[in-house]
């Protein structure tokens, strides 16, 4: 298991960071295998995973359970396969971010060769010095550029031959955006159609369904923003009306949802509150996202929803008598809203405050 500079992981070091490749190997080499599932000795393995799960949920961080080294390793695979099963976007959002908080939470313990260590294995080049930390520009700007803190922005930092200077603690915050993105690729990766959870799964999976849906329960409600809903065209309507009893959008509908608020009028603030009010969406990822529709990010240009013939394209259409000879939402909205307020009608159906 050698590494940067000979650097060799531990059975602790891989218990704190099971999703290493190493973890997996030190797995194999040990003669863990998934065909054992349902065997007697797997049941502590599973009851960990879960725990695991439940935690991330619940408190948005997994603990650390060192007694046992070789079960802390083999629990992280098992509670992946676990998500995966499911198949919950949200879930994985979720349990993502909190084996990245606490990765993030153990390096800030850890000596400067084991961060080191980890960080090459992410694909960072970085180094680490007394009182700060250099790394490559190009892996600064891939994490960096999602934080909206000024103190991020390239402009405000000291650029030496490729090389950004950070503090150490900074540098860990990157390195714990990288493991919740690596885990959530994997964690979102569909399984085979023929594959079907173990029998040892089903018990879990029933829990972990039912306090998703618990929790989606919770969550809901609506930004006070004032307009019209009555005049919106049938197809944002539906993709609205999908958005709001907590169904997934395909990311065209989303674009569209989005871009249609923005040029009717709402601000980032409104729509970001609108998407992130629903338990799947990710608030970082979403601001990001709306704020490059909006013109604020990247090319500085704000985009307009698609054109009808587009969404017909998209299988989004949703016509009625009203959208004849109308080739974009934004004309049918206009119409429709001249119709309503020439009849006094604002709607009074308002997204409600979250």
């Amino acid at each position: 298991m050698a590494l940067k500079e000979g650097y060799r992981f531990t059975d602790r070091d891989l218990a704190k960071y099971p999703f290493l490749r190493e973890a997996a190997r030190y797995l194999e080499e040990a003669g863990f295998t998934v065909k054992d599932m349902e065997a007697e000795y797997f049941k502590p393995i599973i009851d960990r995973a879960y725990s695991r799960i439940v935690e991330a949920m619940e408190k948005g961080v997994v603990s650390l359970k060192l007694d046992e080294p070789r079960l802390e390793i083999a629990s992280f695979p098992v509670a992946v396969l676990l998500v995966r099963f499911i198949g919950d976007e949200f879930l994985a959002r979720r349990y993502a971010l909190a084996e990245s908080l606490r990765a993030r939470e153990l390096l800030e313990r850890e000596p400067k060769p084991l961060i080191e260590a980890i960080a090459s294995r992410l694909g960072f080049k970085a180094e680490i010095y007394d009182g700060y930390a250099k790394l490559h520009f190009t892996d600064y700007l891939k994490y960096a550029s999602r934080f909206h803190d000024p103190r991020w922005k390239i402009v405000n930092r000291i650029l030496d031959h490729g090389w950004i200077l950070l503090s150490r603690r900074e540098l860990i915050r990157l390195i714990s955006e990288a493991i919740q993105d690596n885990l959530f690729k994997i964690l979102s990766r569909p399984l085979p159609g023929d594959a079907k959870p173990p029998l040892t799964f089903e018990a879990k999976i029933i829990a972990i369904t039912g306090m998703l849906s618990d929790r989606k329960a919770k969550y809901g409600g609506w930004v006070d923003v004032g307009f019209i809903e009555d005049a919106l065209p049938p197809c944002v309507k539906a993709m609205y009306t999908a958005l709001k009893s907590g169904r997934h959008l395909p990311h065209i509908a989303r674009f569209t949802l989005a871009s249609f608020l923005l040029n009717i009028g709402l601000t980032v603030d409104d729509v970001v509150k609108l998407f992130v009010s629903v338990p799947d969406a990710d608030e970082r990822i979403t601001r990001y996202q709306v704020e490059h529709i909006a013109g604020m990010r990247g090319s500085m240009t704000k985009y307009t929803s698609p054109s009808c013939s587009t969404l017909k394209t998209h299988g989004l259409c949703v016509e009625d008598e009203f959208c004849r000879g109308v080739k974009h939402p934004l004309t049918r909205y206009k119409r429709s809203v001249r119709r309503a307020i020439g009849g006094g009608g604002r709607s009074g159906e308002k997204l409600r405050e979250a």
